[in-house]
């Protein structure tokens, strides 16, 4: 699925973090990193189409270039679809990104993160997929793959809002997100923490668990202040990394546009 939501928090929950995570957590109210190896960048990225960041390839949606979620959320329009382009556009804004590496060029994606916090209202605002008939978006309780909240379907027609509450969807205050494709039985699961990532039914020779499960699928922007805590952006990429051409090097490890 092409998508894009933006989660617009509108109230805010106790902060409850556990020392032990090994995954990234980052505060859904205030944008703090509260435990990993992480940074939320600077603004300063230009969609190149260079591989870097790791979201920065060529789409293969537009028959050209200018596709990926970094062209979108600057305003750039996608052929083939309806709605094709946000408007407003939320501009150049700053990303999640693996802060451990020797200098800034290193902008790897993180691997694993879930969210804390987030009484909040999910907005589907752009779908740009083939596949959009077969996905569905959601949210899970972190560190738990087998409990979700299914949020969209990709028969929904953006823009579309729902509401959600961790506490009393998923019994906790840390939820990842999910992105599920699924036809005639067959498909696949990907979570923000990467190492849940699935096939559903009899795996093809393409999808290696040790290489799945270290492809993240979601990319994460940190929109505007409204005053009470941050709106977020969240790219998709619905395609498993070994069914999934390189658009842009196939030479290099980077694969998807995220802008399902």
């Amino acid at each position: 699925m092409k998508r894009f939501v933006l989660f617009g928090l509108v109230a805010g929950l106790a902060l409850l973090v556990n020392s032990a995570w090994a995954v990234v957590v980052v505060d859904y109210k205030t944008g703090a990193i509260l435990s990993g190896s992480a940074t939320i960048g600077n603004a300063s990225w230009v969609a190149n189409e260079d591989g870097n960041p790791w979201w920065d390839n060529r789409s293969a949606d537009t028959g050209g270039p200018n596709g990926n979620i970094g062209h979108v959320l600057t305003g750039v329009a996608v052929p083939g679809f309806s709605p094709n382009q946000l408007i407003p556009s939320p501009g150049n804004l700053p990303y999640l990104y693996d802060g451990s590496g020797p200098s800034a060029d290193t902008k790897k994606a993180v691997v694993d993160w879930v969210f804390q916090d987030g009484l909040s209202v999910g907005l589907l605002r752009l779908e740009l997929a083939g596949n959009r008939n077969f996905n569905e978006f959601g949210i899970y309780k972190a560190g738990d793959k087998n409990t979700k909240k299914k949020l969209f379907s990709g028969s929904d027609v953006p823009p579309k809002a729902v509401s959600f509450n961790p506490v009393a969807d998923l019994g906790s205050t840390q939820f990842g997100l999910y992105m599920k494709y699924e036809r005639d039985g067959s498909g696949w699961i990907f979570y923000s923490e990467s190492k849940f990532n699935e096939y559903i039914g009899s795996q093809p020779s393409w999808w290696v668990d040790t290489v799945e499960q270290g492809y993240q699928h979601f990319a994460l922007f940190q929109g505007a202040w409204n005053g009470i805590g941050y709106r977020w952006w969240i790219g998709v990429e619905d395609k498993p990394y070994g069914n999934n051409p390189n658009e842009n090097n196939p030479n290099n490890a980077n694969r998807g546009d995220y802008q399902d």
